[in-house]
């Protein structure tokens, strides 16, 4: 689950491939159909794991987390940063 993205474009690639030889609703059908295959195998595989390699992969994935905010800066803010959105709406350009 955590390769969200790659899978995405995955996804998208295949059905654009499908979109040559098929029509555009049958492409759009196995694209759903793909993805819909995709999770019900990821939540099998999530069933089958034990506690144990689920507790693993929380300690890691907080590990992460703390490495990217120890990163990141926390952000500084201008007085001009923090005006209602009510003021800002009407120097928003259409």
């Amino acid at each position: 689950m955590g390769a969200g993205n790659s899978s995405e474009g995955l996804t998208r690639g295949f059905a654009l491939g499908c979109a040559v030889r098929l029509g555009r609703c049958e492409a759009q059908q196995v694209a759903r159909f793909y993805r819909l295959v995709r999770l019900v195998i990821s939540l099998l595989v999530l069933r089958g794991r034990t506690d144990r390699s689920k507790d693993a992969e929380i300690l890691v994935l907080r590990h992460q987390l703390a490495v990217l905010h120890r990163q990141m800066p926390r952000p500084r803010f201008e007085p001009t940063d923090r005006a209602p959105p009510d003021r800002t709406g009407s120097r928003v350009p259409p």
